[in-house]
């Protein structure tokens, strides 16, 4: 019942804040043959950190349910989104959740089709990378652009906790702090990691535990 409450919660948060109506979408997505790999409290958290921290540059490395929210919270905040997607089968479900909403999807997801095509997304300039890509997208991330990620203000990794061995490199990241979140709608296995440059201003852990949608670790 608790979870329920927590879930339920949250999608009225979203639909107040947003107006994303979180239910009707994974209707559509199930339609689909998909489940949503994000519940509607790490749907807010984005959206908290992307509104409250004016973030303007948000990059999504694995495309998905997720890109669906950040084109519409792009498209509500008049800010820039880019997405990519390097396999086809998941690339072509999203392009057929977007059409849904009508979403003119070419300007905001792209099919890699070379290893290296990642490169051309500009790292350097984003505020927020949000990372649910396979193992393999991870490593290259990691091993190519660890110098790029160093100054990012805000990385989300998804499934952190069960990909340790490889996404643990984060914390070498100097100056830079963690938290995690994990979704107290039950999916305690899809923990977000949370990982963002340090600012002596403030402590953003404080800032988010003040608000209790959140539930922290």
């Amino acid at each position: 019942m608790l979870k329920e409450q927590i879930y339920n919660h949250h999608c009225n948060i979203l639909d107040k804040l947003t107006t994303f109506d979180y239910k009707t979408a994974v209707k559509i997505y199930a339609e689909l043959g998909n489940a949503p790999g994000v519940e509607p409290d790490n749907l807010y958290l984005y959206y908290r950190l992307i509104k409250d921290f004016n973030l303007k540059n948000i990059v999504e490395f694995g495309s998905g349910f997720s890109t669906l929210f950040f084109i519409y919270i792009a498209k509500q905040l008049k800010i820039n989104f880019t997405s990519s997607e390097e396999q086809e089968k998941y690339y072509d479900l999203t392009i057929k959740l977007l059409n849904h909403y009508n979403f003119e999807n070419e300007e905001y997801l792209e099919l890699i089709e070379n290893e290296n095509a990642y490169r051309d997304y500009a790292i350097e300039t984003a505020d927020l990378i949000f990372i649910d890509a396979s193992i393999d997208l991870r490593k290259r991330l990691l091993n190519s652009s660890y110098q790029l990620l160093q100054n990012i203000p805000f990385i989300i990794v998804d499934d952190y906790e069960s990909l340790t061995e490889i996404t643990s490199k984060f914390e070498e990241l100097t100056n830079r702090r963690t938290f995690y979140v994990y979704n107290g709608s039950g999916r305690r296995n899809r923990l977000q990691y949370i990982n963002y440059l340090e600012d002596a201003n403030h402590t953003i852990r404080d800032y988010f535990l003040r608000d209790q949608n959140f539930y922290l670790q």
